[in-house]
């Protein structure tokens, strides 16, 4: 009788799923960090890609670069728009028809 109710654990192949999905999304998100200067990423990985305790504030993170806070924000908002447009990009060449999805 045990032998007929489901499992509450996800079955292999939703497992391999999850992980292919998380492998492809870091891998993009690594390609996408590569186009950013060094500032923008250093800033990207103190603010978001930090865990909450190693987490930078705009302030701290002008300290360290030496820039103002305002500069700190201004380019974390361009490496954001960076980001956001590069990973647009990579996530619709892998598309179906992305050749299309580009001439439109």
């Amino acid at each position: 009788m045990i032998d007929t109710l489901a499992s509450r654990e996800a079955n292999q192949e939703e497992a391999y799923s999850e992980s292919q999905s998380q492998t492809r999304a870091r891998d993009i998100v690594r390609v996408a960090l590569a186009t950013l200067d060094r500032r923008e990423r250093f800033i990207v990985e103190k603010r978001i890609m930090a865990d909450a305790e190693d987490e930078m504030s705009l302030a701290e993170l002008g300290r360290v670069m030496n820039i103002s806070r305002e500069r700190a924000r201004q380019l974390e908002a361009r490496a954001m728009r960076k980001l956001k447009g590069r990973i647009s990009e990579i996530t619709a060449s892998a598309l179906p028809g992305a050749s299309l999805v580009r001439a439109a």
